[in-house]
């Protein structure tokens, strides 16, 4: 399942606010594959559910909307017209990194946190030979 973020959101490695600080930051505009199933944790502006990715990385779902797939393509191949689907080719390392808009510098969020100022960034470099690497800045 796939989600945009209408706001800049926090990455966090639980499901609320702890202790811990964010690990990271999604722009607004970033969609990423996320873990069917929302999660219950700290309850922000009323909201405790939370979307968990294949990082088991956490994110708040209040400033989200599920980005709807679009339908498969399908071709007949052989006299028998089975079907086939078409389907883009995606790696998994791939599909989990967010799509960072482009141009996009401002680090604020809506989202409260007491550990203002201390935010890292994170990347995910992959390689040709499909490893990834994440990245603090």
């Amino acid at each position: 399942m796939k989600i945009r973020f209408l706001e800049d959101t926090y990455i966090r490695s639980v499901p609320g606010k702890s202790e811990k600080p964010p690990i990271g930051i999604v722009y607004a505009g970033s969609e990423i594959e996320v873990k069917p199933d929302m999660v219950s944790g700290d309850a922000l502006q009323e909201n405790d559910q939370w979307y968990k990715d294949n990082n088991e990385w956490y994110y708040w779902s209040g400033q989200t909307e599920v980005v709807q797939e679009e339908p498969t393509e399908t071709t007949d191949v052989g006299a028998d017209s089975e079907k086939i689907a078409l389907v883009e080719k995606t790696d998994s390392v791939e599909s989990s990194i967010p799509t960072i808009p482009t141009g996009h510098n401002d680090t604020s969020s809506n989202e409260e946190d007491s550990t203002e100022g201390k935010i890292n960034r994170v990347s995910l470099l992959q390689d040709d030979k499909n490893t990834a690497e994440i990245v603090r800045s």
